[in-house]
């Protein structure tokens, strides 16, 4: 079992606070969860805080016994290990699928790196798309390389920011279920920001709710 320990509050402005304290727990078989919530209730701000890419007032953030974060102590993203999936995918447009897919692999051997990328981008089935680049994939392409990308680097914990936003109805249904699958062939633990009520319920086993800038845990 993981667990992760937050205690988070954001300010913006006098009237704009982000707040959440709490737990989350991850076992083999609930291993996904889902934050949800309407635009501007605080979301993304938590993801990108909990993955490294935000400072905070105050606070502390701790997976298992490990500090990520807690007074002058903050842990880069790639001390903590961990696979985000932006909004939007944020593919680097100028890099190929392989490319884009290595990039969190650039400190590893050659022969590593190309081993540990062969073998991800079969499982992902994108042998056939490895040297295009992201402007001619289609969304659901894109999304798989994105989320190819977030596990290459074997992550202890993986963010999924909206990952279904830009895909259309029949692609997003296929690709919900694929990707459920693949956060159980994986084993690794998972937050998932949401809009979407339906999303959260094909994937997470937990749900936390975003309302007005705090977190409730349901």
């Amino acid at each position: 079992m993981s667990k992760l320990d937050f205690n988070f509050e954001k300010r913006f402005s006098e009237k704009v606070v982000i707040k959440a304290q709490g737990q989350i727990q991850f076992t083999e078989t609930d291993l996904c969860v889902a934050i949800i919530g309407p635009s501007g209730s605080g979301k993304t701000t938590f993801l990108r805080w909990m993955a490294g890419f935000l400072q905070v007032e105050s606070g502390y953030l701790k997976w298992n016994n490990e500090t990520w974060q807690e007074g002058g102590i903050s842990q880069t993203p790639q001390l903590r290990r961990i696979g985000y999936m932006a909004q939007g995918y944020a593919l680097f447009p100028h890099l190929t699928v392989l490319q884009n897919i290595s990039y969190g692999l650039r400190t590893l051997p050659p022969e590593q790196r190309q081993q540990q990328v062969k073998k991800i981008i079969e499982i992902f089935e994108l042998t056939d798309q490895s040297d295009q680049k992201p402007f001619t994939l289609s969304g659901g392409q894109k999304q798989r390389v994105a989320f190819a990308r977030a596990l290459a680097v074997k992550p202890q914990l993986l963010l999924l920011d909206e990952p279904f936003s830009a895909l259309d109805y029949d692609t997003r249904q296929r690709l919900m279920k694929q990707i459920s699958v693949w956060i159980q062939q994986f084993k690794i633990p998972t937050i998932m920001v949401t809009h979407s009520p339906v999303e959260a319920a094909a994937l997470a086993q937990q749900t936390i709710q975003f309302k007005d800038g705090c977190l409730q845990l349901t």
